[in-house]
């Protein structure tokens, strides 16, 4: 757990085998809710992230039941006025020393884009088809975290 005046927080993901989307949060409560909802697995600490930087957002789209995120604040713009998003406000801070890498599979519908600081995960997910769009943001390496 990180002490109250660390400056990075832990970076939580989640894996729903049923819509194939990773979930990334920040928050204990969050990932603790949708384990016990069922929701997903647990997956550990994927980066930690800075508690100020430049904004990362969390998007939704109820339809595809999928998040997104991104830095990019025309992506965001475009994605809820024109495709059904909702914005989710600010999902953490990028502003790190180690990337996080962004993956697409056109196949699927919901969990199409995959975000990891592996980059034997990255070169894996590519061996099976997906797209690798370069550096989402940047964080710091999960270490000492659980």
């Amino acid at each position: 757990m990180t002490a109250p005046d660390a400056p990075v927080v832990p970076m939580y993901r989640l894996y729903n085998p049923n819509n194939k989307e990773h979930f990334y949060t920040s928050s204990i409560n969050e990932r603790d809710t949708l384990v016990r909802i069922g929701w997903g697995k647990y997956e550990g600490v994927a980066w930690s992230a800075p508690k100020e930087g430049k904004k990362v957002y969390r998007l939704y789209n109820p339809t595809l039941r999928d998040h997104h995120y991104t830095m990019d604040e025309n992506e965001a713009t475009v994605l809820t006025t024109k495709h059904h998003w909702r914005n989710e406000g600010i999902a953490w801070y990028s502003d790190g020393n180690a990337p996080v890498y962004r993956l697409f599979h056109k196949g699927l519908t919901s969990g199409s884009h995959h975000y990891t600081m592996d980059q034997n995960e990255v070169k894996l997910l590519q061996e099976r088809g997906w797209r690798y769009e370069g550096i989402a943001w940047y964080g710091e390496s999960a270490l000492g975290f659980e």
